[in-house]
This record gives structure tokens, C-alpha cells and sequence, in this order.
């Protein structure tokens, strides 16, 4: 728990700023942690799985793990990953200041308490028995233990392991672009890795009980082990077991009892939107006293300061908040936030404050995120604009009536349309005779160039047949502009979707987007039917054979842009 730089002083101020800097490094460290564990657990549901070919199979990657796991290195690894685990998991559980939160996050927390309990009595009739009593580690002695006392055990701590780990390692990477193309391959993963261990288990039991008769077992397991030995090792696990209880007892029980022993304390005021005030006990997030009072309140990443979606404008009382955190700062910066925005899953207000949540809750819970659309809160990406204009348009549409102007309108549209999406590009929005598409749109910028620039000369070919079959309606044929660039830019579905409406479809904002925009716009002004950036061309790995070089000036760029013009769409020379 942090206090305002103003209201600590002395070795005391340093020591919370020592630990406040733990605290910026604690979601790192419980993650590498986690991810040591993670892998731990993977090696030996592969090791059960592998009891669907044989036993040998299974002692043959025993070995393996073994050389690693109980190494030096290995052991430190494994306990030193295990210890910072939980410390820090603990340490989150206990700053918390209520216990409302998404079921999913709720599921992860309770798996998360039950594992050291299940978790114990194998830890004793393995490890702690072959360290100390030197029983047989093999996989034939230890799987033939579990199989004939702990069975259904040993079946609970796999499920409830795996599961556990999955929402945490989902609830991580579900902001991440490249996880969202990959949901269906990883879930299938999910699915069969734990049903293949179980099965694995199972069969390898058999196996072995099948070869062994249950006193030759016995005899080997007394081998190294007397029966003062195995009642000493039930014992430690009972007392583990109990310690165990008691302790997450307390730990559960630690924020009701703080919460009871505080409500003498002062409280502060917490004002919403429309004059909704609430009261809080000084030290609560924003996100937890909005929890807590049942104020709607966006958190996508679920309070883990990995999105923006919480963030709130403070209207009154910036002052007395802290500054942003290394994270929190992190990720204000990189939505471009003003001074006045914060993260409420961040921020503890220890005197009155005014906020405005800035995201709607009801569009941003996380029941809401669909996992499997890229696009649904906005990606930063490398992405190829292309703007299509049709030139005097406006002087050949006063000169036709208004159904002949539509039906050309629609199909010079559709011609062009036909011709970006079969070159692999998708048409964005139609404005008025003009066309807005985008290319590279799956993360392949240097494909989503050469598509753009096939596209062109496509639309070049199509605009010339569609001249050809209006040749005894014109007065002269139609011509078109084109721009195109690369760059980075925001891709996300913008509009409204509701009843009647259709589905809001994917855009793209930002400075490419103006970029392309102004090339479009300059070829009318330079007299060619194609300008494109230096930037296009060089991705690509064309060379436009016959093209002009020129300058551009964009408005907000400091440094004029370098371009290809092309006379011609006609006239396009592609060469490698």
C-alpha cells in the first residue's frame, strides 16, 4: 500500500518507494513465474500422455525431466518460481478490497487456492520420499503409488492445473493480435493435451497393474521404505494439508476482517457522473469501489492495467492521486491520454475525487469480447490505404439525369470494387465516386503492397473496358486517381450495429490514412492517374519501369513524401 510522496517522510518514504517499485515489477514477475510453472506441468502431462504407447515410453521422458527438474538449476528454477508465485499472488489477493469480480477471474482464484492442496500429498509420496527415504523415482513405482490410492486425486490436480493455467495464459494473450488468429488451433490444444494425459494416466495404470501383482508391488515399494516411513510422510501431508487450510483461511478472510477493523476510519467521497456519490474506504481502486457500490465500469483485461478500457478523466481532486506507475504511464501514453485521464484499476484516491469513466461499460465487459474479431477494440498495424477517385465527375453528372448517372455511378463502382478484392484487398467505404480501400490487412504489409499495386493496374485494364462500353454515351472516357501508401494506422470496426442495422465494418484512422488521401488528391494536381509512396514501391519490390519521382507535402509531416508517379494506369510496368 503507497501514500503521496507529501504525506511520508524520512527512511519510511524511501521503504514504500523500494516496495511500490516491487510492486511495478510484481506483474512481470508473477507472470515469468507462472510461465516456469506452466511449462513444468506441460512436460508432465506429456510425460502421462505417453502412457498410451507404453510404459517405457513414460519412463523414457521421465528420465528426461528428472535430469532437468531436480538438477541444481533445475530445482532452484522450479521452487524459486514456485515460492515467487505465490508470493505475489498473494500479495495481489490481499490488496484487494473486494471480492466482486468477473466469474472467469473468480474460477482462476479459487483453482488457483485448491492446487497446494491437491498438490501436497503428491509432492510427499514423490519428491520429499525419494529425497529423503531414497524411494524408487522411477515412473513404474510412482505411477503404480498414485494408481492404486490416488488415482481420482492425481486426475483432480491434472484438471485443475491445466485448467488454471489456460484462463491465465488466455486472459494474458487475448489483447494480442496474433493469439486472436490462432484461438481455434490453441483451444483444440487446450482440449486434448489434458484429455490425452488423463487417458495416458489411466492406460499406464493398467499396464501396470496388469504386470505386477499387487504384493510383488508392495515388496517393492518396502524395498527403501518401512511402514514407520510411509505413516511419516501421511503425517507431514495431513499437517501440510491443515497448515495449508488455515493459511488460505486467513488469507481469504484478511480483507472482510481489515474492511470490519477500518469502518471506525474516515471514509472518502467518490462522485460519478450525474451527481452519483458514493463512499469509500480510502485505499480501494477506483475499479474495486465501483465493484463494490455496482457501478458499471469497463475492464477488459480485468483490472490488470493491460488495456485502456478502464481509464476515467478526474474532474475534481488530480491532485491528491499519485503519480502513474511504470505500467499505468505505459499504457496512458499509448492511447495518447491528457494529464486529466487515469486508470481506475491503477489509482487508490485517499482524499474525496470527481471522475467520468470514459469507456461504457455495457459496450466493453468482458463477456462482450468476442475473441475470434481482431478488430472489435482497435489494433495498431502496418496497413496499405488506397484512395480511388473519379476525375470531373461533378461535370459529368450535371450533364446526365439522375438515373443515368446512378446506373454508371454503380457500375463503375462495382467494376472497381471487383478488381480490389480480387487482387486480395478490401473496400473500406465508398464515398460518393470515390473508393477507400485497404490492402495487407492479415499482417502481410509486403504482399498487401504488390496486391495494391496489381490492383491498380487491374483497375487501369477494367476502366478501359468500361469506357469501351459506354463509348457512345461519353463525350471523352472517364479517368480515375489513385494514391496509395503504407504505414501504421488504427484498424477497428467503427459504427452502429443494432436492430435493423447492419454490422459496423473494420476501418482504418490515422496519418496513412490522410497520407494516401493527399496522393490521391495530388495526381489530379500533377496530372497522372497513379502517385504512390517511395515506401509502396520499395515493400513491394516492383520496379515501376517508366515512373516519374516526385515530392509531396502532407499536412502534419514535417518532411515532404517521396513518390512514383505513373501517367497511365494503362501503362504500368511491374518488373521484379
Amino acid at each position: 500500500m503507497t501514500v503521496p510522496a507529501a504525506a511520508s517522510s524520512g527512511p519510511q518514504k524511501r521503504g514504500r518507494i523500494v516496495w511500490r517499485g516491487w510492486g511495478h515489477a510484481a506483474p512481470r514477475l508473477r507472470l515469468l513465474s507462472g510461465l516456469v510453472l506452466f511449462s513444468f506441468a506441460l512436460l508432465h502431462f506429456i510425460n502421462h500422455a505417453l502412457g498410451l504407447i507404453s510404459p517405457e515410453a513414460m519412463e523414457a521422458m521421465q528420465k528426461v525431466r528428472v535430469a532437468f527438474w531436480r538438477s541444481v538449476p533445475g530445482t532452484v528454477l522450479l521452487y524459486g518460481a514456485m515460492a515467487t508465485h505465490i508470493v505475489f499472488v498473494v500479495r495481489r489477493f490481499t490488496r484487494r478490497r473486494t471480492l466482486k469480480m468477473p466469474v472467469w477471474e473468480a474460477m482462476q482464484w479459487a483453482l488457483g487456492f485448491l492446487i497446494p492442496a491437491l498438490i501436497v500429498k503428491h509432492l510427499i509420496h514423490t519428491r520429499f520420499a525419494s529425497e529423503i527415504f531414497d524411494k524408487p523415482n522411477d515412473y513404474s513405482a510412482v505411477l503404480e503409488t498414485m494408481w492404486s490410492g490416488a488415482a481420482l486425486d492425481q486426475i483432480a490436480l491434472l484438471t485443475v492445473v491445466w485448467v488454471h493455467s489456460v484462463i491465465g495464459l488466455h486472459f494474458w494473450l487475448r489483447l494480442k493480435q496474433w493469439y486472436r488468429r490462432l484461438v481455434p488451433v490453441l483451444f483444440a490444444l487446450a482440449v486434448l493435451i489434458p484429455v490425452l494425459a488423463v487417458l495416458g494416466f489411466i492406460e499406464g495404470g493398467r499396464t501396470i497393474d496388469d504386470r505386477l501383482e499387487r504384493q510383488a508391488a508392495a515388496d517393492s515399494y518396502g524395498q527403501t521404505m518401512s511402514e514407520a516411513d510411509v505413516r511419516l510422510l501421511n503425517d507431514w501431508g495431513q499437517r501440510l494439508t491443515g497448515g495449508l487450510a488455515f493459511l488460505f483461511a486467513g488469507i481469504v478472510l484478511y480483507n472482510p476482517v481489515r474492511r470490519r477493523l477500518r469502518r471506525a476510519r474516515n471514509t472518502i467521497k467518490v462522485t460519478y457522473p450525474e451527481n452519483i456519490l458514493v463512499r469509500a474506504t480510502p485505499g480501494l481502486t477506483v475499479l474495486e469501489i465501483s465493484r463494490i457500490h455496482g457501478i458499471p465500469h469497463a475492464s477488459v483485461c480485468g483490472g490488470r492495467a493491460r488495456c485502456s478500457t478502464c481509464r476515467v478523466r478526474i474532474d475534481a481532486g488530480h491532485e491528491t492521486l499519485e503519480s502513474p506507475s511504470g505500467r499505468e504511464k505505459m499504457v496512458l501514453e499509448r492511447v495518447h491520454a491528457d494529464a486529466a485521464t487515469r486508470l481506475a484499476c491503477q489509482i487508490r484516491p485517499r482524499a474525496d475525487i470527481s471522475l467520468t469513466p470514459l469507456m461504457p461499460a455495457r459496450e466493453t465487459g468482458p463477456a462482450d469480447v468476442a475473441i475470434t474479431d481482431d478488430h472489435r477494440w482497435g489494433v495498431e498495424q502496418p496497413v496499405v490505404i488506397m484512395f480511388v477517385d473519379m476525375r470531373d465527375f461533378t461535370r459529368f453528372s450535371e450533364e446526365r439525369l439522375p438515373f443515368d448517372v446512378v446506373f454508371i455511378l454503380n457500375r463503375y463502382l462495382t467494376a472497381m470494387a471487383s478488381e480490389i478484392e480480387r487482387a486480395g484487398g478490401r473496400v473500406d467505404k465508398f464515398i460518393g465516386d470515390g473508393i477507400m480501400a485497404l490492402f495487407g490487412v492479415s499482417g502481410d504489409v509486403r504482399r498487401g503492397c504488390r496486391d495494391a499495386l496489381n490492383a491498380a493496374v487491374e483497375m487501369g485494364k477494367a476502366m478501359a473496358d468500361f469506357n469501351a462500353s459506354l463509348a457512345g454515351q461519353l463525350d471523352q472516357p472517364l479517368k480515375i486517381g489513385v494514391g496509395i501508401h503504407v504505414g501504421p494506422a488504427i484498424l477497428g470496426r467503427v459504427g452502429v450495429a443494432g436492430a435493423n442495422r447492419r454490422d459496423d465494418s473494420i476501418t482504418a484512422l490515422g496519418d496513412t490514412v490522410n497520407a494516401a488521401s493527399r496522393l490521391e488528391s495530388s495526381s489530379k494536381e500533377l496530372g497522372v492517374e497513379l502517385v504512390v509512396s517511395s515506401e509502396v514501391v520499395h515493400a513491394s519490390g516492383y520496379a515501376l519501369a517508366g515512373s516519374q519521382t516526385a515530392e509531396i507535402t502532407v499536412k502534419g509531416r514535417g518532411q515532404p513524401l517521396k513518390v512514383y508517379t505513373v501517367a497511365s494506369l494503362e501503362r504500368i510496368d511491374l518488373t521484379q
